[in-house]
C-alpha cells in the first residue's frame, strides 16, 4: 500500500499509523482532517478527479514518512491560509520538506481572538467572504494556477472555516452541488471532536486566561446549514460564484484552468 492512499474502511489509516478521518479520506498521518475532495459531482453529471484537491488542518509534527506519502501524491503545491501569528507561533513544517507554499492568511488578526470574541459560525463566514474577499480569491486562483500535473493541499489551523470556505468557493466555481459541498464541508465536525478539540480549548484557554469550553461549536462545528448559507448570500449578491471571484480578481484563464484542475475530462466519469 502508498503511503498515501484512498480508504473507504478505515483499517489501511489504522495500518499506516493515522487517524480515520471523516470524509474521502487518504491516509497522511498526522492530520486529524486530512481528506481528498474527489468524487464530488457537478450539477451538469461530470466528477471532481480523485488527488487533485487536499483540504486538511495543521499537522502538530511533518514526519519524513508523511512528508514523501505527499510527494508520491504527488501535492505540487501548499496553500496556507493562517494569519501571520499562528505561522509565528509554529514551525513551517511544509516550507522545510521543501513544498511549494504559498501564503493567503484570511484573518486580519488572529483567529484565536475571534474564538474569543464568541462570534458565530454564521456571521464569521459573513465577515470572511465579504471583508476578505480579494484574499479568499488569491487563495482559489492559488489552486488553479498550481504547478501541473500534481496535486493541492490546502489548509489552515483546523481545515474547517478558512479552508471549508475556500474549498466550498472552488468546489462551487467548478459546479460541484451546493449539496456535495454542504456534505464534504460537514464531514470536519467527525475529525474535531475528541481529543483535537480538548486539546485545542485548553491551548486557547491558556492563551487568553479562561475557560472557552463553550466556544466549542465555533471551534468544531460545521452544520452544513452554515455553508449552505454562506454560498447562498455569495450567490444572492454575486449572481453566482464565479462572478464574486471573477468581480474579486479571478481571471477567466484562472476559472477555465480551476475547471480543468479540479474536475474530470467530459465523458470519463466512472472509469476505472
Amino acid at each position: 500500500m502508498s503511503e498515501v492512499s484512498h480508504d473507504r474502511e478505515g483499517s489501511a489509516a489504522r495500518e499506516a499509523g493515522a487517524e480515520p478521518v471523516h470524509g474521502r479520506p487518504a491516509v497522511a498521518s498526522g492530520f486529524v482532517n486530512f481528506r481528498d475532495v474527489g468524487g464530488l459531482h457537478t450539477a451538469d453529471g461530470r466528477q471532481v478527479a480523485a488527488g487533485r484537491l487536499f483540504r486538511a488542518d495543521w499537522p502538530d509534527s511533518l514526519s519524513g514518512a508523511t512528508a514523501r506519502s505527499l510527494t508520491r501524491v504527488p501535492v505540487t503545491r501548499v496553500v496556507d491560509l493562517r494569519d501571520d501569528e499562528e505561522v509565528r507561533h509554529s514551525a513551517d513544517h511544509f516550507r522545510r520538506a521543501d513544498f511549494n507554499v504559498v501564503r493567503v492568511p484570511i484573518f486580519g488578526g488572529s483567529a484565536a481572538s475571534l474564538v474569543a470574541d464568541g462570534v458565530s459560525l454564521t456571521e464569521l463566514y459573513t465577515s470572511v467572504v465579504t471583508d476578505t474577499a480579494l484574499a479568499v480569491t488569491r487563495a482559489v486562483a492559488a489552486v488553479a494556477d498550481a504547478p501541473r500535473p500534481g496535486a493541492v493541499l490546502v489548509h489552515c489551523t483546523a481545515g474547517k472555516d478558512r479552508t471549508g470556505i475556500v474549498v466550498a468557493l472552488a468546489l462551487s466555481a467548478v459546479g460541484v452541488t451546493l449539496e456535495e459541498v454542504a456534505a464534504d464541508y460537514s464531514a470536519t465536525e467527525l475529525n474535531l471532536r475528541g481529543a483535537w478539540l480538548t486539546r485545542r480549548l485548553e491551548v486557547l484557554g491558556r492563551y487568553h486566561g479562561y475557560d472557552l469550553s463553550d466556544r466549542a461549536e465555533l471551534l468544531a462545528g460545521s452544520p452544513a446549514a452554515v455553508i449552505e448559507h454562506t454560498v447562498g448570500s455569495v450567490e444572492r449578491a454575486w449572481g453566482s460564484v464565479p462572478d464574486y471571484l471573477l468581480a474579486h480578481g479571478l481571471t477567466a484563464e484562472q476559472l477555465g484552468r480551476l475547471r480543468t484542475v479540479l474536475l474530470e475530462p467530459p465523458g470519463t466519469e466512472g472509469e476505472a
